[in-house]
């Protein structure tokens, strides 16, 4: 994958090229081409930011402070207090060392670095932080992902004062990084593995000849990693309870319907995934849209026969948006089949569900930030994309930002638990032109938060009333021990099974048990819950058996 320098002229405007450059878009103002149910709150002043990666943090006096790391091209990276959102405050910097002393990066220096990413662990207070060269190949000026200088781990226990730890030299192509469990990192262009149970002196291990591009830990199932492989058509699951020897348990082979699996993600509840697009031209390509999330059943919710082994499609969606440009004829000249350009790459980056909801961001380089609404397939007539470049037939837009002064690199939900309706609506982007911006969706499609609701396989014993036991807890949000699940206490449930039905009340962790009178045998159980004023209401039924 190659993309083309389309901003020096901007980021040279910026001052010298790798230094902090604090004001350089501090108040700047969003110069939206178009605007729906999106507010502008703050922007933090970065030096064209790339990725972010949120962490929490408990004080002495049991107060929480919520943070993101946002990497930037040439710094290493910020970390910006946004305990008040609406006041973000930068705590502290990592800068790239220059080649000499303890917190260098093989071969860098306070200039342009291209394409930082970053991954923070709360539990150990790591972040890690890769960064690739940028070479000008050719008259073009384009960067060269692949060649890079490695994967820096540092120690954030003082915010303030990120100090550098280990790292590993010379690893080609570290262009996206995640955090697997405790211990491991996987990279992507090409994979590599570290280990970092010593973060003084990782191990760092080429793994896999095929390419992958990202790696996403299901914040639900721990040993389940969703693998984008940036190669047509062709996006993985794996089984990571061995990170250091994953296990292919599932795989999407679609090549109709994506060049390169760019980005996959879960809806929260698992039973679906999205698939991002990265298309073939995506750096230097100027026609809207540019990629679309393609959706596919892992369950069998939504298409009857549908797994985790035996994916089946939903549908595409593609961002109604068609440039902002002029109209020009598709090559060869003289065709009678124009199309718009844009006036910058348009190919959709990066995209993400709520943790907790079924309502999802999709961001497009220089084409914006779009709210989906992805629970069904789309309406007729809604006024979704119909085009060149295919048609909208999962899904709907429901708000969005187009800003000209921006190059969405990453957009994300709030991701901490939070009671305040506003908080949960934040929408944080991170762009190559302004660094980090904040956002409040403001439509009125906010859907209800989801409920897990499971049942144990095995009840009590049939003398014992043959119980039914299970639990109805959260989906994952973000904590300062990672991802955590929160019971669903005093909630009433019905239980049925066998002719009978009784109902239930959830224990403070959750939990329930429900007799029946059930005799030995297997029965299907049935268990509801209505929901209430934040949540939905939820209904599972699986085999039960009563020894």
């Amino acid at each position: 994958m190659r993309r083309t320098i389309a901003l020096a002229a901007a980021v040279t405007a910026l001052g010298v090229m790798g230094l902090p450059a604090d004001a350089h878009n501090s108040g700047l103002p969003p110069v939206p081409l178009a605007n729906l149910n999106l507010t502008h709150h703050n922007n933090v002043p970065n030096l064209v930011g790339n990725s972010m990666a949120f962490f929490e943090r408990k004080e002495a006096d049991g107060t929480l402070r919520r943070y993101v790391v946002g990497a930037t091209h040439g710094n290493g990276f910020d970390i910006i207090d946004i305990t008040d959102p609406h006041e973000p405050v930068t705590r502290g910097r990592y800068l790239q060392g220059d080649g000499t002393g303890p917190s260098t990066v093989q071969n860098s220096s306070l200039g342009v670095n291209w394409h930082a990413w970053v991954d923070v662990n709360p539990r150990r207070n790591i972040v890690a932080v890769s960064v690739e060269d940028i070479p000008f190949v050719g008259p073009t000026g384009t960067v060269r992902h692949g060649g890079g200088f490695g994967i820096q781990l540092v120690d954030i226990s003082d915010v303030a004062n990120p100090v550098p730890l280990g790292k590993c030299d010379g690893i080609s192509g570290p262009h996206t990084i995640r955090m697997i469990g405790d211990r491991y990192i996987y990279t992507s262009l090409n994979t590599y593995f570290i280990d970092y149970a010593n973060p003084m002196d990782p191990i760092c291990q080429s793994r896999f000849d095929r390419r992958l591009h990202e790696a996403y830990e299901d914040p639900n199932h721990p040993n389940r990693t969703y693998v984008g492989t940036a190669q047509a058509g062709v996006a993985q699951v794996w089984d990571t309870s061995d990170p250091w020897n994953p296990q292919t348990i599932g795989e999407i082979r679609d090549p109709g319907s994506f060049y390169a699996a760019h980005e996959v993600y879960p809806s929260p509840d698992s039973s679906y995934v999205g698939v991002a697009d990265f298309t073939s031209d995506a750096q230097t390509q100027t026609e809207c849209p540019g990629g679309a999330i393609t959706f596919y059943d892992i369950s069998g919710k939504y298409i009857p026969g549908a797994s985790l082994s035996e994916p089946r499609e939903m549908g595409s969606y593609w961002a109604p948006f068609e440039g902002a440009g002029v109209t020009v004829p598709v090559p060869p000249a003289g065709t009678n089949n124009p199309k718009q350009v844009n006036y910058g790459s348009c190919t959709i980056h990066s995209w993400q569900m709520n943790l907790e909801r079924e309502i999802a961001l999709g961001g497009l380089y220089m084409g914006g930030t779009w709210v989906i609404d992805p629970t069904a397939a789309t309406p007729a007539g809604a006024g979704e994309y119909d085009g060149r470049r295919g048609k909208t037939t999962w899904g709907k837009t429901i708000g969005y930002n187009r800003d000209a002064l921006d190059y969405v690199n990453a957009t994300q939900w709030y991701p901490f638990d939070t009671n305040d309706p506003e908080l949960e609506k934040q929408v944080f982007v991170m762009g190559s032109e302004r660094g980090l911006d904040i956002y409040t969706y403001t439509g009125t499609s906010w859907p209800k938060k989801m409920a897990r609701l499971r049942m144990d396989a095995t009840g009590g014993p049939a003398g014992a009333g043959g119980l039914i036991t299970g639990k109805l807890d959260r989906y994952a949000v973000l904590t300062y021990e990672g991802y955590k699940n929160f019971p669903l206490a005093g909630k009433t449930l019905d239980v049925s099974a066998g002719g009978s039905t009784v109902t239930v009340t959830t224990d403070a962790d959750g939990s329930f048990s429900a007799d029946l009178g059930l005799a030995a045998g297997v029965y299907q159980v049935t268990a509801t819950w209505t929901g209430d004023d934040v949540y939905r209401g939820e209904t599972t039924t699986r085999t039960v058996v009563i020894p």
